[in-house]
């Protein structure tokens, strides 16, 4: 069941009406969250599936984990949230419905991201583990660690995994001249 919910925006403060679908309902009606791609490899690889993610996953999750950080980054934390907080707006960005925030504590910050973690892992993959790909799963790490998700938000919501395909070069460059002006 579709929720149609008003919000308030642009110059002008109009409301506009935006149609927002439960998570496991958009999940349910996505073809698929992963694509299988067969790479043309030589030798005993040559018949090896890759699975990657659409433009589309890579999307819906990068959005659950900017609102995370943005919360975090404004001194709150989502009180426990699950699946049935995440609704998916026709443009496919996910948005937190319905959470309690409370103030933001270290506890509560690395919980968010185990909440988040149990969404990604059980609704969105379907707790197939097989299928997810490799950059992803090294992201999922990163959720589990509790000293990576209190002190690296930004690390986790711009993960490259979550990079667009056509977007990875100039993500590279930036990240390139920020990683040389940290270092000494």
């Amino acid at each position: 069941m579709a929720m149609i919910v008003l919000m308030q925006g642009g110059t002008e403060s109009a409301m506009a009406q935006q149609v927002l679908i439960p998570l496991t309902q958009y999940v349910m009606m996505a073809h698929t969250l992963m694509m299988h791609i067969n790479k043309n490899l030589f030798g005993k690889n040559s018949a090896t599936k890759f699975h990657v993610l659409t433009e589309e996953a890579k999307r819906l999750i990068r959005t659950i984990l900017k609102q995370l950080y943005f919360f975090h980054r404004n001194g709150q934390c989502p009180d426990k949230f699950t699946e049935s907080n995440v609704f998916v707006t026709s443009s496919g960005r996910a948005k937190l419905i319905g959470v309690k925030l409370g103030d933001k504590n270290d506890t509560m910050v690395f919980q968010n991201y185990q909440d988040a973690h149990r969404i990604i892992v059980e609704t969105v993959f379907q707790k197939r583990w097989k299928e997810i790909p490799a950059d992803m799963m090294h992201l999922l790490r990163l959720m589990r660690s509790r000293a990576t998700a209190i002190r690296m938000g930004y690390v986790i919501c711009t993960h490259a995994s979550l990079v667009p395909l056509e977007n990875r070069e100039p993500f590279f460059m930036k990240m390139y001249k920020h990683i040389m002006h940290v270092l000494p």
